[in-house]
């Protein structure tokens, strides 16, 4: 049965490496009996690279990176309709898209424009189009925190299809309230932080700064766990 904690610990973090290294406690005991070549830490590009990047430092695990996209609605692109990855996974928030009557040949130009970008971005963070070699491993997935929740549900939906063993979603802070809807598409739902309400991400963080590609991209290469990496 999946679950998730909120421990009484400090009320904000530094930044997504104290995020990070916060969540590792919080994943030893699902981890603990899996041997660490079947352990991938994938992080949604390109906060959540840097939280992952921490944790997969600190387990001495391999470290992915999945660049997922919202998708804004017509006349509205601050709303989610959803999320797309840059492997061509799509959720959709079905009752947003049917409450704003929006059509088929609506979505196909907004779907078809996120999938081209969160594609050129994978190719500048040097991240796959599709993480490969995630087959009945154990798959946590990482973001620096919960807002909508749309980009999660494409990111689980993606390693599902992959056909990972086990999915785990490790969050630095989310409302309980959006953590309840994941509990029947992961094993387990960990966080550290866990408000009744969240208005943004940044508001629980010192420094939530905006993360340069060539930092994700550094982060990357330097996990030597990773398909090919040089030791």
């Amino acid at each position: 049965m999946p679950t998730f904690r909120s421990p009484s610990a400090p009320d904000r973090f530094h930044d997504r490496i104290d995020a990070g290294a916060r969540l590792v406690s919080q994943l030893h005991p699902h981890l603990a009996h899996v041997a660490p070549e079947d352990i991938v830490i994938v992080g949604l590009a390109r906060g959540g690279v840097m939280v992952a990047a921490e944790i997969a430092r600190k387990m001495e695990v391999r470290l992915e990176a999945m660049v997922v996209r919202k998708l804004g609605a017509p006349d509205q692109p601050e709303l989610a309709l959803g999320a797309i990855t840059a492997s061509g996974d799509v959720f959709f928030n079905q009752h947003l898209v049917r409450d704003l009557e929006i059509s088929d040949a609506d979505l196909e130009p907004i779907i078809n424009r996120a999938e081209a970008a969160a594609r050129r971005l994978a190719d500048d963070l040097g991240a796959p189009i599709e993480i490969p070699d995630v087959a009945h491993k154990t798959v946590v997935l990482v973001d620096d925190g919960l807002a909508t929740g749309a980009t999660m549900h494409v990111a689980i939906q993606s390693v599902h299809r992959l056909h990972a063993g086990k999915v785990i979603v490790a969050l630095p802070v989310a409302p309980a309230s959006a953590l309840a809807r994941f509990q029947e598409l992961a094993d387990a739902i960990v966080t550290v932080l866990a408000p009744s309400h969240l208005r943004a991400v940044g508001e629980w963080y010192d420094d939530f700064s905006d993360v340069p590609s060539r930092q994700v991209r550094q982060a990357l290469e330097q996990n030597p766990y990773r398909p090919g990496a040089v030791n």
